[in-house]
């Protein structure tokens, strides 16, 4: 990328607002110049930027089924596999939560 900055030939500023107008320019280019420079840092948690695009209610949503999963279905699932066996209480769990199926209003 080539800028080029040539000032004007007849100036009608003053000194003091054409230093300022510098200064604003110089410290534009700088962060021009930083923001092309630096390689974007990617983020393990959320690859894909998902949760900056997620609504307060999906939020809520989220937040509730990773408590469960965390608090709830973790031990009881690795004792499952363990064990081999399933446990059908969970199923009941997550269909009251919510979690099983897709939520379709009526309307449709």
């Amino acid at each position: 990328m080539r800028i080029l900055i040539a000032p004007p030939k007849e100036s009608a500023l003053s000194c003091a607002a054409e230093n300022a107008l510098c200064t604003m320019w110089v410290g534009y280019l700088f962060n021009l110049f930083i923001m092309t420079t630096q390689k974007a840092q990617f983020q393990w948690d959320d690859p894909l930027l998902l949760d900056s695009q997620l609504t307060d209610d999906e939020r809520m949503i989220r937040d509730a089924a990773r408590a469960y999963c965390q608090d709830k279905l973790l031990p009881r699932a690795t004792l499952a596999f363990r064990n081999e066996y399933t446990d059908p209480a969970i199923f009941t769990e997550m269909g009251e939560l919510g979690l099983l199926g897709a939520t379709i209003p009526e309307a449709y």
